[in-house]
Formats: C-alpha cells, structure tokens, sequence
C-alpha cells in the first residue's frame, strides 16, 4: 500500500474534514484518506494512489486550499 500526507488549509471543524475525506475517497475505489484536522493533513493510502494534481483539484473543488505534499 502506498501512502501521501498532504497539507491542507481552511479545515475549521469535523464537517470540513468529512467533506475532505469523501472529496478525496470519491477518486478512486479503494483510496482512504485519514484526515488530521489539527494539523491540517491528509493521509492517502491506496495500492495505487491518483496523481498529486488529481488530489489537488479535488480539494480545491471540496472548498478548500490545497498546500502541497508534506515531504516536499
């Protein structure tokens, strides 16, 4: 399993994370995301993940600021 730790700005509340999870979970069948609220991450995890600007348009598209990968 691969897994990607993204930051993510203007999670605010649990709502906003639900809405983050299933934005990023809809790309694919079998990607999980695990989101940090706190911290503003996102953890995705699949046998095969989307490309990094597939993930991005998909936050952005959920309302919310997508900052790039966590090793980069």
């Amino acid at each position: 399993m691969m897994e990607l730790t993204l930051r993510v700005a203007g999670m605010t509340c649990p709502n906003c994370a639900g809405h983050v999870q299933r934005a990023v979970e809809a790309l694919a069948e079998g990607l999980q995301a695990k989101v940090h609220l706190e911290q503003g991450l996102v953890v995705v995890s699949a046998a095969r993940l989307p490309e990094e600007a597939t993930l991005a348009r998909a936050i952005t598209q959920a309302g919310f600021r997508f900052e790039g990968r966590m090793d980069a």
